[in-house]
């Protein structure tokens, strides 16, 4: 017991629950923010891009920069700037002021989520009792207990008041992260410098999985984006969509929770396999369904195919960097699959609704990523005992 519950451990659990609470204090209503200042609805997605533009532009610099100068103090700092830029947008109403000041908050933002990986990642590798899965679960804890209770306290309110309690939060976490003692990490005998980092960045490996994350971003990051709109179709009333939204929040916790067990007990790429495959399988039924009710029973296999993906996803990457570089190889991550990957993701999708129907894009992503299942099935057979060390748990 004293392996899950000592200082480190707590306050590595309290820097997740509060960045997810803050997120969710923030993000979900910033679209209506922008609009109720007078921003169309076009104008609104344009600056909401920036945060995807700026993850996939920005986040490999700062990988690079907190593994040579250090990962806690990096995370300072971006926290610290993030909670300063994150009031400037109470400072103006127009659309090319909130471009502009979206392009410097996304750029010291977004770093946020990868140094606070890299740092559980760092604890995990010494204390085997806890895992990356169940420091994220608490995230989503965070995120599910907050939303509600910011979403009730703004109503009637302000919406402006959105930044200053996230701000506030955001503020909170440098209290744990300061409590965070950088562990060393296991070392590799290889020098923190530029020349280093090039055979990291060659890596075939890693380069092959970032392309397979950057299409799976493509092809399934419509259901986070567009799964309001689908229900919206299928007239669904308010109610039925919070409740979908909330059934997919209480179905990552139980995935979190086992991940560590699953991976150990069936290997990171079955696993990551198979979340593909149920994912490609939820679009197809969205696809078909004409009932919204029904859709509660698919969003129950959330927690399978988004909360247990993205743990392998995180847990395959650091497999395949040192130790050392291990924040720059999180920055490529996101910026693969938050970045890119969900940029390229939201125009398809856009596109193809605005051609077809929500159903009938979801019908062709889930093709496609039917088509990325079977690549990676190929890629991962033919790497066989060869890539076993690279996956191992």
């Amino acid at each position: 017991m004293n392996k899950y519950f000592n200082s480190q451990s707590a306050s590595l659990g309290a820097i997740y629950f509060v960045t997810y609470a803050a997120g969710a204090a923030w993000f979900p209503l910033f679209t209506l923010f922008l609009e109720k200042s007078g921003l169309t609805s076009t104008q609104a997605g344009i600056i909401i891009s920036i945060l995807f533009v700026a993850m996939f532009v920005a986040l490999p610099f700062w990988g690079i920069s907190a593994d040579r100068w250090g990962r806690k103090k990096t995370l300072i700092i971006a926290v610290l700037v993030s909670v300063v830029s994150m009031l400037g947008f109470l400072l103006g109403n127009t659309f090319l002021f909130f471009f502009g000041w979206m392009i410097f908050f996304a750029i010291v933002f977004n770093p946020i989520p990868p140094l606070i990986d890299s740092l559980a990642l760092d604890y995990v590798e010494q204390q085997q009792a806890i895992s990356y899965g169940h420091l994220r679960m608490i995230g989503s804890l965070g995120w599910l207990i907050a939303a509600p209770i910011v979403g009730h306290f703004i109503e009637g309110n302000n919406i402006n008041l959105i930044f200053p309690v996230a701000a506030g939060l955001y503020f909170l976490n440098i209290l744990f992260i300061f409590k965070v003692k950088p562990l060393q990490s296991k070392q590799t005998g290889l020098e923190l410098n530029w020349v280093n980092l090039g055979p990291v960045l060659r890596n075939p490996q890693l380069l092959t999985f970032l392309l397979i994350i950057l299409l799976v971003a493509v092809t399934s990051f419509c259901i986070q984006t567009f799964l309001s709109v689908y229900l919206d179709r299928l007239h669904a009333s308010p109610s039925l969509i919070g409740w979908a939204f909330s059934v997919e929040g209480m179905s990552e916790i139980p995935f979190y929770f086992i991940s560590a067990w699953l991976i150990k007990r069936f290997g990171l790429r079955k696993v990551f396999f198979v979340t593909l495959v149920v994912t490609a399988l939820r679009m197809f039924l969205y696809a078909m369904i004409q009932d919204p009710h029904y859709v509660l029973w698919v969003e129950l296999s959330h927690g399978l195919s988004f909360a247990l993906f993205f743990v392998t996803m995180v847990e395959t990457v650091n497999s395949l960097v040192p130790s050392e570089w291990r924040t720059t190889g999180q920055s490529l991550m996101w910026a693969s699959y938050q970045g890119l990957g969900a940029l390229m993701g939201n125009a398809l999708s856009g596109f193809l609704i605005d051609q077809y129907s929500v159903q009938q894009m979801f019908f062709y992503n889930a093709i496609g990523l039917s088509v990325i299942c079977l690549f990676t099935l190929v890629y991962f057979v033919r790497q066989g005992k060869g890539a076993a060390h690279a996956y191992a748990q």
